[in-house]
């Protein structure tokens, strides 16, 4: 068989080798060359170190146990890498469970598709894996293309020749990951890990990682235009930088030693494991907390930082921020994503309940507030480079309840007056000793001459102070110790509360009218409907019949002119009761999805069927009215028919997963699926929406569908879509079918009510007679609106976060007397102790 097997140099017929069973001959397949079709079932380890280029390589593992390694060393070239057992093999899958040797080493490429490259190793835990020529490289274009690579078991892995795409690492030992910008997916098992130039890693499931030293860099995809270029290299804008912002992004239960460099958004470390911190990066904020096992953080010169928190961290004795304050670490004025806008004005150092902390050090400048609190063993502080707060508005000091202890006080003559203690001309001065309480000095000067500034500094320990203030005669007070933030004593640097005028709330408010409306249908309504036992329902307080209220035409237009007529109006206004009709009631909006390409028929001018396949990144967003869901609809095809009613179904089955039954906002979905739909002459798949609110308040909303990222993976399309009956634009809001007529009282309040009260709850009443009481009379075509919203009283209030039900807020409104009525809470009185001059 061997022999047999090295004479097939190259073959162009699909090879097959099946050793029958695990005790049968596992041959070399060392002589062959090329191969149309390598399909091997081996009883052994898989050899063929000359095979140079195969279409279809595939390796059954039927007998897995015994196949402990596999050497295609040789080859450069191959379309699709397949194994599994025996008929139920997987296309771009190479998973050996017992090799211990996977040599790939001269594959340079591997293209399954333009848009879809994807390659799976695994093999056993602890062996090694040559892929170091492998790149991203497209074969046809010489163009970088994004790879889909997941390798899982070798001891270690370099990978530094694939620059897009997605790395997902599990069980590698020692992982190095460089000059990469897609997405790395770092997993279990991974126990070192190194990266440079990194953008976008996720490290939740990092569990086991012991050392981590990884650089950041923003995005730096070549494929960026300028302009996206420019954006991204302006760290404000937090769509191309790494986050790891909160508890969760990194699980990281093993991690001991940290290092990291470049550029990223958030750092945010819980991990009580962790014992040794490097940092020299820039970054928007720092968060260490519950970091327990922590011994040793180093933030290096060129560090640039944001907002800084540090908080129990109980094994750290030096904290040493050697960095610059990064104002750039905010988007304010402008939309995420763009660079014109402004940088922060300030940022926050916060260092608090550290329990083993004695020596803190910071050199950043621009603090709007100010925290070190609650360290029970800091005895030296040093901010030097602190000079002020960067513009805050609302600057904050708090510096107490640590281990400062000042070796003494002199609270000198002030002159002739004495001034009393805590007033800025009470003459005296502190030696702070070796606690660098006097490197605050310039800043606390700076940041307590605003008027809204509030803190309170202090010395937790005053060995010794000395009064000399009259003249004569000298008190010696010892071991004046902090008490509280709330009191002034001897060892108080600065304690200031600004004025606060308090808040004031204002419920209810001036008298309402009453208002009442009702619902006509005009498919149903007809003229004489009008009068109802020989009384007229225009006939407010029964002194005679209208002038008009006959209509010709079943329509809403003819029924408005008719009930709005000048003699009418003159009535109700006689009657100290304003009357109008007007369109809006039940309204509805479609959406019509096109599937037939014309751009002439639809909205989309520039819609086409051509390159239109959506992937899970597309994220469709449809906006009815201020009412907006998203979801993705992935399709495998251009074809316009099938991917119109894919996003048709997608948008249907969100609708209804999150805005149904008492989270149900403005609009109802108003089919159980999409239906069929036709805009002058091309088809299409139609969502129909109706307002909750019957009133006018469901007309004039607008819709829009839109599709983010369509291009992401080289699609150009552009989904056909039309709003409204036709693909014109003016009819593209919901609009009502039926007639709102309405009476409101001229007369505000209670007793001024000459129209009666309005219905108040889901269940409508049928319009009455002349009284306009809630008797139904079985009028067919005339139902009475509802609220159960009463403004001054705030009761009924609609519950949906928009502030939306069912019920007609725009048609219909209690009446309610003027009850206004205003509190003020929380009112403080200014209180300002400052000894800051006497420090230093």
């Amino acid at each position: 068989i061997q022999t047999l097997i090295d004479r097939m140099k190259t073959t162009t017929a699909g090879f097959r080798y099946d050793s029958g069973s695990t005790t049968g001959y596992a041959p070399t397949f060392d002589e062959m060359v090329s191969a149309t079709t390598f399909d091997v079932e081996s009883a052994g380890p898989v050899s063929a170190k000359k095979l140079a280029s195969a279409t279809l390589v595939t390796i059954v593992t039927s007998y897995t146990s015994k196949i402990t390694s596999l050497d295609l060393s040789a080859m450069a070239s191959v379309t699709t890498i397949s194994s599994g057992a025996d008929g139920s093999e997987t296309a771009n899958n190479l998973t050996l469970a017992s090799a211990t040797n996977v040599d790939l080493g001269a594959l340079t490429m591997y293209n399954v598709a333009a848009d879809d490259d994807a390659l799976t190793i695994s093999m056993k835990k602890g062996g090694t894996l040559d892929i170091g020529a492998l790149t991203g490289t497209e074969r046809t274009t010489a163009l970088e293309e994004p790879l889909s690579l997941t390798i899982s078991g070798p001891a270690s892995l370099s990978i530094s020749t694939i620059a897009d795409g997605t790395l997902a690492v599990s069980n590698v030992a020692a992982l190095t990951v460089s000059g990469f910008y897609g997405t790395l997916d770092v997993n279990a098992g991974v126990v070192t890990l190194t990266t440079t130039d990194t953008v976008t890693a996720t490290l939740e499931g990092a569990v086991d990682v012991v050392t981590a030293t990884l650089d950041f860099k923003y995005d730096w995809d070549p494929s960026l235009t300028t302009a996206q270029a420019a954006v991204a290299d302006d760290l404000r804008n937090t769509d191309y930088l790494q986050d790891i912002a909160a508890t969760g992004d990194w699980v990281a239960t093993d991690l001991k030693t940290l290092t990291v460099t470049g550029e990223l958004l958030d750092l945010y470390l819980d991990e009580a494991n962790l014992e040794t911190l490097s940092i020299d990066a820039t970054m928007h904020d720092l968060t260490i907390t519950g970091a327990t096992d922590l011994t040793s953080l180093t933030v290096a010169s060129g560090a640039k930082i944001g907002n800084i928190n540090v908080t129990g961290s109980n094994n750290l004795v030096v904290a040493d921020f050697n960095h610059t304050t990064n104002l750039n670490n905010k988007l304010i004025g402008a939309t995420a994503g763009t660079s014109a806008n402004s940088a922060n004005l300030a940022a926050t150092f916060s260092v608090t309940s550290n329990t083993s902390l004695t020596t803190l050090n910071s050199t950043g400048d621009d603090v709007g507030t100010l925290t070190v609190t609650g360290n029970s063993a800091l005895t030296a502080i040093d901010f030097t480079g602190l000079a002020d707060d960067g513009g805050d508005l609302t600057p904050a000091a708090n510096v107490y309840n640590n281990d400062l202890t000042a070796t003494s006080a002199s609270n000198t003559s002030d002159g002739d007056t004495d001034r009393a203690d805590g007033l800025t001309t009470d003459l005296g001065s502190f030696d702070d000793g070796t606690s660098g309480m006097d490197t605050l000095k310039t800043y606390l000067t700076h940041v307590v001459a605003d008027s809204d500034f509030a803190g309170y500094v202090s010395f937790d320990t005053l060995s010794t102070e000395t009064d000399t203030e009259t003249s004569g005669t000298t008190t010696t007070t010892l071991n004046v110790t902090y008490s509280s933030n709330t009191t002034f004593n001897e060892a108080t640097v600065l304690y200031e509360v600004a004025t606060d005028a308090g808040t004031t709330t204002t419920t209810g408010g001036a008298a309402t009218k009453a208002k009442r409306s009702y619902l006509l249908d005009i498919s149903d309504i007809t003229s004489a409907q009008f009068t109802v036992n020989s009384q007229d329902v225009l006939d407010i307080n029964g002194d005679g019949a209208p002038a008009a209220y006959t209509f010709t035409g079943q329509t809403a237009g003819s029924v408005i002119a008719a009930l709005n007529d000048a003699d009418n109006k003159a009535l109700a206004t006689a009657n100290n009761v304003t009357m109008s009709a007007a369109s809006g009631g039940n309204s509805t909006l479609a959406i019509h999805i096109g599937s037939q390409l014309n751009s002439a028929l639809w909205e989309t001018s520039n819609a086409t069927a051509s390159n239109l396949n959506l992937s899970a990144s597309d994220v469709i967003t449809l906006t009815v009215g201020n009412q907006s869901v998203t979801t993705t609809a992935a399709t495998d095809t251009y074809e316009i028919y099938a991917v119109a009613k894919s996003v048709g179904a997608a948008i249907a089955t969100r609708w209804a997963a999150v805005n149904t039954g008492a989270s149900a906002k403005i609009f109802n979905f108003g089919t159980a699926a999409q239906a069929s739909s036709t805009i002058n002459g091309a088809s299409g798949h139609m969502l129909t929406f109706t307002a909750k609110d019957t009133g006018t308040g469901g007309e004039g909303l607008s819709a829009s569908l839109t599709i983010a990222a369509l291009d992401s993976s080289g699609n150009d399309g552009v989904l056909p879509v039309s709003y409204g009956a036709t693909s014109q634009t003016t009819d593209n809001t919901s609009t009502g079918a039926d007639v709102v007529l309405t009476f409101e009282s001229n007369v505000a309040g209670v007793s001024g009510n000459v129209i009666g009260l309005p219905y108040s709850a889901a269940t409508s009443g049928t319009y009455s007679a002349a009284t306009m009481s809630h008797a139904a009379t079985g009028i067919s075509g005339i139902t009475e609106l509802w609220t159960g919203y009463k403004v001054n009283a705030q009761t009924g209030t609609p519950t949906s976060t928009d502030g939306h039900h069912s019920g007609s807020d725009s048609d219909v409104r209690y009446p309610e007397d003027d009850n206004a009525a205003s509190t003020t809470t929380g009112a403080v009185t200014v209180i300002a102790k400052n000894r800051i001059a006497w420090l230093g």
